[in-house]
């Protein structure tokens, strides 16, 4: 999977978002960032080379700009990689870092006990 920096991810959020968006659009939607437009452009440019997205041409000069890997594959990607390097492959451990630092809503948590219950029919 590509490996993008934080701010590349700003982008690709953007583009996630939108699906097809030129770059004044990526430069208005990450304006709270206050990067200059230059920044932004490299930052696409970066995940062009990255091959995280690509770009066709529209009339004119300007370009629209698509992700090539949907965002679940990515998050996937990103929680397996998390869960090799820090947590040894151990999803409840995970878990119970996640429980201690997050604010976890009763709603969330039934979600969980459900979603394991129903792994855990699978299993057997």
């Amino acid at each position: 999977m590509t490996k993008v920096s934080d701010a590349e991810l700003e982008i690709l959020k953007v583009i996630w978002d939108k699906q097809e968006v030129t770059s004044s659009v990526i430069i208005k939607e990450v304006e709270k960032f206050h990067w200059s437009d230059n920044t932004v452009r490299t930052l696409i440019r970066r995940l062009q080379a990255k091959g995280a997205i690509k770009a066709t041409e529209t009339e004119g000069k300007a370009f629209l700009y698509k992700p090539i890997f949907k965002k679940e594959k990515y998050r996937k990607e990103v929680t397996k990689k998390l869960l090799e390097q820090l947590y040894h492959n151990s999803v409840s451990e995970l878990i119970w870092q996640f429980c201690e630092v997050g604010d976890v809503k009763v709603e969330e948590l039934e979600r969980m006990i459900t979603y394991i219950d129903e792994k855990e029919k699978k299993l057997k």
